[in-house]
């Protein structure tokens, strides 16, 4: 891992309350000699990143880095002021009465709403400034929010409005987003226990499409990186597996166990290619917001405290990294 980000755990994790009496994981990052600390949060969020100074929807009334939630609180939004939008779909543990089981082989993403608060937090560390985050607090056996509603409870009226709440949370994070900074990312964060190990990126496209040439690759059309990809200078092929993939500066700077990266492919290995959240709201149907499927591994997330966190604050510096190099946003603290 490159020195200059040096991250050691400062007698690691505490849980501190969040909004609305709610648990969060607080990272602690140690910052490395000659290393900015982390700047006031206040000052920060309400200053405009110089790249997300563009008019802002009249309608759109909420702070960054509070929660605020949906009516029976299952859903839950904490806004930000950076163009990342995370989503935890499969994290929530709730099982209300009102909400009957309605697939009892769905299992809960464990650790997922923990490592998705974590790299939020690790973001703000870096910037001063939040993303946002939306978690869903239901059970995954009683509500699905990675499916269309027809494919989910869609009998029971009190889950729908859950759906809706989930999706109308990100639509509103899309909206700051696609006005104020004119370009961003969407992650939908999960947890997968397949054998193999790895992280599996997700950009709606099969290991089969992986598989191909640069040049196969850089004439599909279904991806959720279409608007990047889009872009001069650009090319599918290098945003998904090339040297600056997030697979790769995941795999190489980070020691981190990816699908795909530029060093192994191409790959045999089980692996998501990304889902209904990744398809709705990443730019394959248009619109200036990607989206990528972060498919964690059991292994990162779920061996204890100590692991999940290295393992976040991992991952939000490749994330910073890949905003900075493909996006060209500015993410350094003001003074």
């Amino acid at each position: 891992m490159d020195d200059s980000v040096n991250m050691s755990l400062s007698k690691i994790v505490k849980l501190c309350s969040w909004g609305s009496a709610l648990l969060c994981l607080s990272a602690c990052l140690e910052l490395s000699e000659g290393s900015r600390s982390a700047p006031d949060a206040a000052a920060l969020d309400a200053a405009p990143l110089s790249d997300c100074a563009h008019g802002i929807a009249s309608g759109y009334n909420f702070t960054a880095g509070q929660s605020y939630f949906g009516a029976k609180q299952w859903i839950e939004y904490i806004p930000g002021t950076l163009p990342i939008i995370i989503a935890a779909p499969h994290g929530g543990e709730l099982t209300p009465d009102e909400v009957p089981v309605f697939n009892d082989g769905l299992a809960q993403d464990g650790g997922s709403q923990a490592y998705a608060r974590a790299v939020a937090q690790a973001l703000y560390q870096l910037t001063g400034r939040h993303p946002h985050l939306v978690i869903n607090h239901l059970a995954r056996n009683r509500l699905n929010l990675n499916r269309a509603p027809e494919n989910d409870n869609r009998d029971n009226a009190a889950a729908m409005v859950a759906w809706q709440e989930f999706h109308q949370f990100i639509d509103q994070a899309k909206s700051w987003v696609s006005q104020a900074c004119q370009k961003g990312l969407y992650l939908d964060f999960h947890t997968n226990g397949h054998d193999h190990g790895y992280v599996e990126l997700g950009y709606l496209l099969t290991r089969e499409q992986l598989n191909l040439s640069d040049a196969q690759i850089n004439q599909l059309t279904t991806s959720s990186l279409t608007h990047l990809a889009s872009q001069d200078g650009h090319s599918l092929a290098a945003l998904v597996h090339g040297e600056w993939s997030l697979g790769q500066i995941m795999h190489e700077q980070y020691n981190i166990l990816t699908i795909p990266n530029a060093t192994d492919i191409p790959f045999q290995h089980r692996y998501f290619s990304g889902g209904y959240n990744t398809r709705s709201h990443g730019s394959v149907a248009g619109g200036v917001i990607d989206a990528i499927q972060i498919e964690s591994h059991f292994n990162y997330v779920n061996s204890g405290a100590s692991v999940r966190l290295d393992y976040s604050l991992r991952l939000a510096h490749a994330i910073h990294q890949y905003m900075q190099h493909w996006y060209g946003f500015d993410f350094d603290p003001l003074h």
